[in-house]
């Protein structure tokens, strides 16, 4: 969310939609005495549409009809036929544990993922949050075993956008990239080549 000079403006990056908000002082009138709000939303490729609401309830409910007109990438579709995307996939991994061989393998893939992470413009913190992150993966593939560790790759990527670190979309690519990396350790497939700079 952005704020400044009185305006609040929510940016949906995945659609390129925007719903704007400011303060709207008209001439005082019989139907107008006092100060309202400036509504400017836009969905995707659409024109944007301009709106003034007297009260914020109004507002509030502008912006939930906003977001419902929002078709966004549908992130999980995308998922579909990708490495421990069904519940029978995870439920057929056994939670035995990493040799050190794959271990060794698991920690080369995160170092990758952790230089591609540098060609994304993030702030020192953003970098380190992801960085902290697949560090603690690398020290758990040699404490617990294959489905519990899945299951905390997973939790990392749901963490990083919970906590709003990075937009999803970069999160997306670097579950992918973790995922078709060790897919073969779990039976999907042969090992990947090693990322390009």
């Amino acid at each position: 969310m952005e704020e400044g000079r009185r305006r609040l403006a929510v940016i949906h990056e995945l659609s390129n939609s925007y719903f704007g908000v400011s303060r709207y002082f008209p001439e005082p009138s019989p139907l107008q005495p006092f100060p309202a709000y400036r509504v400017r939303r836009v969905v995707g490729d659409r024109r944007p549409a301009i709106r003034t609401a007297r009260h914020w309830s109004t507002v509030i409910e502008l912006v939930k009809e906003w977001a419902s007109e929002i078709t966004e990438p549908d992130l999980w579709a995308a998922q579909k036929g990708e490495p421990f995307s069904s519940s029978d996939q995870y439920e057929n991994i056994r939670n035995d544990p990493f040799t050190q061989d794959e271990q060794t393998q698991i920690v080369a893939r995160l170092e990758e993922v952790k230089l591609h992470v540098l060609k994304y413009e993030l702030s020192a913190e953003q970098t380190a949050g992801i960085e902290r992150r697949l560090d603690d993966l690398k020290e758990t593939s040699k404490r617990v075993g294959r489905k519990d560790w899945i299951t905390m790759v997973y939790g990392a990527a749901f963490g990083m956008v919970v906590d709003d670190l990075v937009p999803a979309k970069i999160v997306q690519e670097i579950l992918a990239i973790i995922m078709h990396g060790v897919a073969h350790l779990f039976g999907f497939g042969g090992p990947l080549p090693p990322l390009p700079p």
